[in-house]
Protein backbone atom coordinates (compact mmCIF):
# COMPACT_ATOMS: atom_id res chain seq x y z
CA UNK A 1 0.00 0.00 0.00
CA UNK A 2 1.36 3.39 0.16
CA UNK A 3 1.27 6.16 2.68
CA UNK A 4 1.83 9.67 0.93
CA UNK A 5 5.03 9.31 -1.41
CA UNK A 6 6.05 6.40 0.71
CA UNK A 7 5.36 3.20 -0.62
CA UNK A 8 5.41 0.62 2.53
CA UNK A 9 6.23 -2.81 1.72
CA UNK A 10 5.30 -5.61 4.18
CA UNK A 11 8.29 -8.00 5.11
CA UNK A 12 8.10 -11.87 4.75
CA UNK A 13 10.05 -14.59 6.12
CA UNK A 14 13.20 -15.00 4.05
CA UNK A 15 14.26 -18.68 3.11
CA UNK A 16 14.98 -21.51 5.79
CA UNK A 17 18.83 -20.60 5.46
CA UNK A 18 18.09 -17.04 6.11
CA UNK A 19 15.86 -16.81 8.70
CA UNK A 20 17.20 -13.36 10.56
CA UNK A 21 14.82 -11.09 9.04
CA UNK A 22 13.15 -8.92 11.78
CA UNK A 23 9.20 -8.55 11.10
CA UNK A 24 7.70 -5.40 10.55
CA UNK A 25 6.87 -2.46 7.51
CA UNK A 26 9.84 -0.41 5.53
CA UNK A 27 9.28 2.59 3.33
CA UNK A 28 11.28 3.51 -0.14
CA UNK A 29 10.36 7.13 -0.81
CA UNK A 30 9.86 7.89 -4.74
CA UNK A 31 12.77 10.44 -4.10
CA UNK A 32 15.00 7.56 -3.08
CA UNK A 33 14.02 5.73 -6.13
CA UNK A 34 14.73 8.70 -8.08
CA UNK A 35 18.01 9.14 -7.13
CA UNK A 36 19.24 5.65 -7.29
CA UNK A 37 18.14 5.64 -10.76
CA UNK A 38 20.24 8.80 -11.29
CA UNK A 39 23.14 7.23 -9.95
CA UNK A 40 22.46 4.41 -12.16
CA UNK A 41 22.79 6.49 -14.79
CA UNK A 42 25.52 8.80 -14.11
CA UNK A 43 27.76 5.85 -13.39
CA UNK A 44 27.49 4.53 -16.59
CA UNK A 45 30.35 7.39 -17.39
CA UNK A 46 32.01 7.56 -14.49
CA UNK A 47 35.82 7.77 -15.03
CA UNK A 48 37.51 8.33 -11.13
CA UNK A 49 38.89 5.19 -9.79
CA UNK A 50 37.40 5.13 -6.76
CA UNK A 51 34.15 7.39 -6.55
CA UNK A 52 31.20 4.87 -5.94
CA UNK A 53 28.70 4.34 -8.68
CA UNK A 54 25.41 2.04 -9.42
CA UNK A 55 26.25 -1.21 -11.31
CA UNK A 56 23.08 -1.95 -11.71
CA UNK A 57 19.43 -1.32 -10.34
CA UNK A 58 15.78 -2.80 -10.26
CA UNK A 59 13.67 -0.77 -8.15
CA UNK A 60 9.84 -1.91 -8.78
CA UNK A 61 7.07 -0.95 -5.76
CA UNK A 62 3.30 -0.49 -6.29
CA UNK A 63 -0.30 -0.24 -4.42
CA UNK A 64 -0.17 -4.48 -4.99
CA UNK A 65 2.04 -6.89 -3.89
CA UNK A 66 5.00 -5.92 -6.61
CA UNK A 67 7.64 -5.36 -4.67
CA UNK A 68 11.66 -5.58 -5.94
CA UNK A 69 14.52 -3.74 -4.86
CA UNK A 70 18.17 -4.39 -5.61
CA UNK A 71 20.79 -1.90 -5.88
CA UNK A 72 24.57 -3.53 -6.19
CA UNK A 73 27.30 -0.41 -5.79
CA UNK A 74 31.09 -0.72 -6.58
CA UNK A 75 33.97 1.13 -7.55
CA UNK A 76 36.06 1.12 -10.79
CA UNK A 77 39.24 0.04 -8.75
CA UNK A 78 37.20 -2.91 -6.74
CA UNK A 79 36.37 -4.41 -10.06
CA UNK A 80 39.96 -4.45 -11.34
CA UNK A 81 41.21 -5.83 -8.29
CA UNK A 82 38.82 -8.53 -8.43
CA UNK A 83 39.42 -9.64 -11.95
CA UNK A 84 42.59 -11.29 -9.81
CA UNK A 85 41.06 -13.81 -8.39
CA UNK A 86 38.90 -17.24 -8.61
CA UNK A 87 37.39 -16.93 -5.03
CA UNK A 88 34.42 -15.30 -4.21
CA UNK A 89 33.25 -15.06 -1.05
CA UNK A 90 29.35 -13.60 -0.28
CA UNK A 91 26.81 -13.34 2.19
CA UNK A 92 24.15 -10.69 3.49
CA UNK A 93 24.29 -8.89 6.93
CA UNK A 94 21.82 -6.48 8.53
CA UNK A 95 20.90 -3.46 10.82
CA UNK A 96 22.89 -1.30 8.59
CA UNK A 97 20.41 0.86 6.95
CA UNK A 98 16.94 2.04 8.71
CA UNK A 99 14.90 0.45 6.30
CA UNK A 100 15.73 -2.69 7.21
CA UNK A 101 17.04 -4.38 4.20
CA UNK A 102 19.96 -6.68 3.89
CA UNK A 103 22.86 -5.63 2.61
CA UNK A 104 24.80 -8.54 0.45
CA UNK A 105 28.66 -8.06 0.20
CA UNK A 106 30.74 -10.31 -2.50
CA UNK A 107 34.42 -10.14 -1.99
CA UNK A 108 37.10 -12.33 -1.79
CA UNK A 109 40.11 -12.95 0.99
CA UNK A 110 44.12 -13.23 0.61
CA UNK A 111 46.86 -15.30 1.85
CA UNK A 112 46.75 -13.16 5.26
CA UNK A 113 43.02 -14.25 5.76
CA UNK A 114 42.33 -10.31 5.07
CA UNK A 115 38.98 -10.16 3.70
CA UNK A 116 38.35 -7.65 -0.01
CA UNK A 117 34.90 -6.22 -1.04
CA UNK A 118 34.55 -6.27 -4.36
CA UNK A 119 30.78 -4.69 -4.68
CA UNK A 120 28.00 -3.99 -1.99
CA UNK A 121 24.27 -4.90 -2.63
CA UNK A 122 20.84 -3.62 -1.19
CA UNK A 123 17.93 -6.14 -1.93
CA UNK A 124 14.90 -6.71 0.00
CA UNK A 125 15.54 -10.03 0.31
CA UNK A 126 17.97 -13.00 0.06
CA UNK A 127 16.74 -15.49 -2.62
CA UNK A 128 18.23 -16.77 -5.91
CA UNK A 129 17.44 -14.39 -8.01
CA UNK A 130 18.95 -11.55 -5.79
CA UNK A 131 22.46 -12.93 -5.40
CA UNK A 132 22.05 -14.10 -9.63
CA UNK A 133 21.24 -10.08 -9.84
CA UNK A 134 24.41 -9.06 -7.91
CA UNK A 135 26.67 -11.97 -9.82
CA UNK A 136 25.31 -10.67 -13.31
CA UNK A 137 26.04 -6.95 -12.31
CA UNK A 138 29.55 -7.27 -10.90
CA UNK A 139 30.36 -9.96 -14.35
CA UNK A 140 28.99 -7.27 -16.83
CA UNK A 141 30.44 -4.05 -15.11
CA UNK A 142 33.71 -5.70 -14.55
CA UNK A 143 34.03 -6.95 -18.14
CA UNK A 144 33.14 -3.43 -19.74
CA UNK A 145 35.82 -1.79 -17.14
CA UNK A 146 38.70 -4.47 -17.93
CA UNK A 147 37.53 -5.74 -21.51
CA UNK A 148 38.03 -9.44 -20.50
CA UNK A 149 35.69 -12.14 -18.81
CA UNK A 150 35.06 -12.88 -14.88
CA UNK A 151 34.57 -16.39 -14.83
CA UNK A 152 35.20 -17.17 -10.50
CA UNK A 153 35.59 -21.01 -10.22
CA UNK A 154 35.63 -21.16 -6.20
CA UNK A 155 32.47 -20.01 -4.15
CA UNK A 156 32.54 -19.36 -0.58
CA UNK A 157 29.35 -18.69 1.97
CA UNK A 158 27.29 -20.52 4.14
CA UNK A 159 24.48 -22.99 3.23
CA UNK A 160 22.44 -21.10 1.05
CA UNK A 161 20.47 -22.81 -1.77
CA UNK A 162 20.17 -19.22 -3.08
CA UNK A 163 23.89 -18.19 -2.96
CA UNK A 164 24.17 -21.99 -5.05
CA UNK A 165 21.65 -21.21 -7.85
CA UNK A 166 22.71 -17.82 -7.86
CA UNK A 167 26.07 -18.44 -8.67
CA UNK A 168 24.80 -21.44 -10.76
CA UNK A 169 22.62 -19.17 -12.45
CA UNK A 170 25.42 -16.46 -14.04
CA UNK A 171 28.98 -18.56 -13.77
CA UNK A 172 27.10 -22.12 -14.50
CA UNK A 173 29.24 -24.75 -13.89
CA UNK A 174 32.10 -26.53 -13.01
CA UNK A 175 33.13 -25.07 -9.52
CA UNK A 176 34.10 -25.19 -6.47
CA UNK A 177 31.59 -24.71 -3.03
CA UNK A 178 33.43 -24.33 -0.11
CA UNK A 179 31.58 -23.73 3.48
CA UNK A 180 31.70 -21.33 5.64
CA UNK A 181 34.14 -22.90 8.65
CA UNK A 182 31.71 -20.40 11.03
CA UNK A 183 28.79 -22.25 10.23
CA UNK A 184 30.16 -25.49 9.93
CA UNK A 185 31.63 -25.50 13.69
CA UNK A 186 28.29 -23.65 14.88
CA UNK A 187 26.38 -26.61 13.54
CA UNK A 188 28.92 -29.38 14.80
CA UNK A 189 28.52 -27.91 18.28
CA UNK A 190 24.78 -27.81 18.07
CA UNK A 191 25.23 -32.04 16.92
CA UNK A 192 28.16 -33.03 19.64
CA UNK A 193 25.68 -31.57 22.76
CA UNK A 194 25.71 -34.13 25.59
CA UNK A 195 27.95 -36.38 23.84
CA UNK A 196 30.92 -38.06 25.75
CA UNK A 197 33.77 -37.89 23.48
CA UNK A 198 32.68 -34.53 21.99
CA UNK A 199 35.73 -32.93 22.82
CA UNK A 200 37.78 -35.37 20.73
CA UNK A 201 35.68 -35.42 18.12
CA UNK A 202 35.80 -31.71 17.58
CA UNK A 203 39.87 -31.90 17.38
CA UNK A 204 39.71 -34.42 15.01
CA UNK A 205 37.10 -32.47 13.01
CA UNK A 206 39.69 -29.41 13.33
CA UNK A 207 42.81 -31.59 11.99
CA UNK A 208 40.15 -31.92 8.81
CA UNK A 209 39.62 -28.44 8.60
CA UNK A 210 43.48 -27.90 8.32
CA UNK A 211 43.97 -30.36 5.37
CA UNK A 212 46.08 -28.69 3.21
CA UNK A 213 44.83 -30.07 0.06
CA UNK A 214 42.42 -32.73 -1.06
CA UNK A 215 44.19 -35.78 -1.20
CA UNK A 216 45.62 -34.97 2.68
CA UNK A 217 41.78 -34.89 3.48
CA UNK A 218 40.13 -37.55 1.87
CA UNK A 219 42.83 -39.75 4.06
CA UNK A 220 42.38 -37.80 7.28
CA UNK A 221 38.52 -38.11 6.69
CA UNK A 222 38.87 -41.87 6.38
CA UNK A 223 40.62 -42.45 9.27
CA UNK A 224 38.30 -39.98 10.98
CA UNK A 225 35.33 -42.12 9.66
CA UNK A 226 37.06 -45.61 10.53
CA UNK A 227 38.52 -44.22 13.84
CA UNK A 228 34.48 -43.29 15.26
CA UNK A 229 32.92 -46.41 13.08
CA UNK A 230 35.32 -48.72 15.77
CA UNK A 231 34.28 -46.50 18.73
CA UNK A 232 30.49 -47.38 18.21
Amino acid sequence: MSCGNIFVVSLYKAQNEHSNHVDGNRGLSMVAREMVRQLFEDGNGCSVEDTPFVLGVNVEVDDGDKHDLKIVISTKRLLRLMIKTEEVQTDATYKLIWQGYPVLIVGSSDMNRTFHPFAIAVCNNETESDFAFIFNCVEDSCYKINETEWNPKILLADASSAITNGFKAVFGFPFRRLMCYFHVVKNIDGKLRGIQDKDEIRNNIECLHLCPDDEAFNIVSELFLKKWKEKK
